[in-house]
């Protein structure tokens, strides 16, 4: 069952113009943000990339891994082979121990969850509050909520946990914290009856499992079709030894420990996959990870720039948006011209970026820059016509 409830807020042209004012001052500060953000992805982006280009040339396979050879002291490796460990994890809540590299506690409660959604109507804005049960990893607070009554959460018993072994090798070598961590073969166990009988007796008590969950409540035991606020189910997931690929360089201290290596750019290099790769093939996912990263950036920064100039246009719209069809119209005017502009901005911040390094791409994108602000200013004019004769 969903509540919903509905909030309208009257804003006066002053107050809105207000609004809009200030939203100006934040959109003139986002939008050199978001140039700056831009920036410096692309240096990050250049920097990686000579870096892991660099380490593609100088880094050596180890063919055999079962000895920690001393001339590979303080140089670039690349390893295949399994990652090992004797230890057994335990999570003593619980009661489950298990031989294996990396063990997670995954917990969500069944709560309430409150959705919100604002938006503006003729000078009004208009706020509606949402509010269903759902499982959620998060412990949400009813007190946060606009609507508290009725909506009350409990506060979870059990939270998420997570456990590494100490001693994780391949071959002769010791994996290090970030090595360890990169192993992400996570399955997820099964419950069997060995397991419910390892529980302790209080938990047994107060759950019953469904698949691979095991559904809590302090209720006693918990109905999995139908759960109550509270109510918690727990999955463990678990990472055994499995077939690895990594680079790392060797520590020169003790051979049979790993370490990042740090290129002539100060680029650090140490990744692990799941699998068996060719040192060629581990350096191309990595060049893939860091264009992925890229691209995430540049689509953050370009989102951000247009949020900027949209704020910074904000007067118009506030001046406008009491005017039937008029406010409508500059409203789209505002939002299409924001967009082109964060556009024009970001390729240029990336083409001048890239200039010295890839020259030709630079050159395109100056190209884009400049067609964007011809359509720009096009458009601006056509536009701005059009709403001067509807006015």
């Amino acid at each position: 069952m969903n509540d919903s409830f509905t909030t309208t807020t009257h804003t006066s042209f002053f107050g809105s113009l207000k609004n809009a004012i200030v939203g100006t001052l934040i959109g003139l500060i986002m939008v050199p943000a978001s140039i700056a953000g831009l920036a410096w992805n692309e240096y990050r982006t250049i920097k990686r990339t000579q870096g892991i280009a660099e380490g593609a040339e100088i880094v050596q396979t180890v063919s055999d891994p079962s000895s920690a050879n001393p001339s590979y002291a303080g140089a670039l490796i690349h390893l295949n082979g399994r990652a090992e460990t004797q230890e057994r994890l335990r999570d003593d809540v619980f009661g489950i121990e298990v031989l294996a590299i990396r063990l997670m506690r995954d917990v969500e409660s069944y709560q309430w969850i409150e959705n919100v959604e604002t938006v503006n109507r003729d000078g009004k804005q208009v706020t509606t509050y949402e509010y269903k049960k759902d499982w959620n990893e998060k412990s949400l607070s009813h007190a946060q909520f606009k609507h508290p009554e009725g909506h009350e959460n409990r506060e979870p018993t059990f939270a998420s946990s997570s456990f590494v072994a100490k001693n994780v090798t391949l071959g002769a070598y010791r994996l290090d914290g970030a090595l360890k961590n990169s192993i992400d073969s996570f399955q997820k166990m099964k419950w069997s009856q060995d397991l419910v009988n390892a529980l302790p007796s209080d938990i047994q008590a107060n759950s019953t499992t469904k698949g691979k969950y095991l559904y809590w409540s302090d209720q006693g035991a918990p109905n999995v079709d139908s759960p109550q606020v509270g109510d918690q189910r727990i999955v463990f997931r678990v990472v055994r030894p499995t077939e690895v690929s990594l680079i790392s360089a060797v520590n020169e201290k003790a051979i049979n420990e790993l370490k990042p290596f740090v290129t002539t750019y100060g680029e650090k290099l140490q990744r692990l996959f799941v699998g068996n790769f060719t040192a060629a093939e581990v350096f191309q996912k990595m060049q893939g990870e860091n264009e992925t990263m890229a691209w995430m950036l540049r689509g953050g920064g370009l989102m951000f720039c247009f949020i900027g100039f949209t704020l910074i246009m904000g007067v118009l719209s506030a001046m406008t948006e009491r005017i039937p069809l008029v406010g409508t119209m500059a409203g789209g005017v505002i939002g299409f011209v924001s967009f082109l502009l964060a556009i024009m901005v970001t390729s240029l911040t990336i083409a001048i970026a890239w200039i010295a390094v890839r020259p030709l791409i630079a050159a395109l994108l100056i190209a884009l820059a400049i067609g964007v602000a011809v359509v720009v200013w096009r458009t601006a004019r056509k536009r701005s016509d059009g709403i001067t004769a509807a006015i």
